[in-house]
């Protein structure tokens, strides 16, 4: 992650002024990205690892980028985030890793922590969004309850990973994702090894 492609923003006719939310940001630097392919958006990094949020914080001070030291999810809040430390770092989640996890990816080591959540819907209202134009998330297994946050928002494009659902408790499968996605709306139109872009239709 990320394999998101300059060319998905060919959705949008009116590239001016978008929102760009960045969950499960990491290390920032997609959100770098989308500031340089997007001048005039408004652009907020959620990392949910206090330890990931330093560099998120660091990576971005130069590129107008929001950090937000929170984990959104569909509850608001506080939460048991996972993080990993050691040779597989970035694979935190507020789901908890299954064996499958630790004899697939031998030596992860997983740390929890406390951190606060909160729905996508409720940030929003608490900074005066109106609309939220492109999702794009890394968050472990923990897309479907991000989605299940948006409440009655509808971002044009959510590009999310859709392949951590053996190493997380509570992930789901694909074609449940798929399923719900389809019911609010949206349509898939690309499927890559990791990740999935869905467009809301007309």
């Amino acid at each position: 992650m990320s394999y998101f492609k300059k060319e998905y923003l060919d959705y949008f006719t009116d590239k001016e002024n978008l929102v760009v939310f960045d969950i499960g940001s990491y290390d920032g630097y997609d959100s770098r990205y989308f500031r340089e392919w997007l001048p005039s958006a408004r652009i907020f990094a959620f990392e949910a690892s206090s330890k990931n949020f330093r560099g998120v914080v660091a990576n971005t001070q130069h590129y107008n980028v929001t950090p937000v030291n929170i984990a959104l999810s569909d509850k608001v809040g506080t939460i048991t985030f996972n993080d990993t430390f050691g040779k597989y770092l970035g694979s935190g989640s507020i789901l908890e890793p299954t064996e499958a996890i630790f004899t697939t990816f031998v030596g992860m080591d997983f740390r929890p922590e406390t951190v606060e959540t909160k729905t996508i819907e409720l940030f929003c209202q608490e900074k005066n969004l109106k609309k939220v134009d492109i999702l794009h998330m890394d968050v472990q297994g923990a897309e479907h309850l991000v989605i299940k946050g948006i409440g009655s928002f509808r971002p044009k494009l959510v590009f999310m990973e859709t392949c951590e659902y053996p190493f997380y408790n509570g992930a789901g499968t694909f074609e449940e994702l798929h399923s719900y996605m389809e019911n609010l709306g949206y349509e898939l139109v690309e499927r890559m090894d990791m990740d999935s872009l869905f467009v809301l239709k007309e």
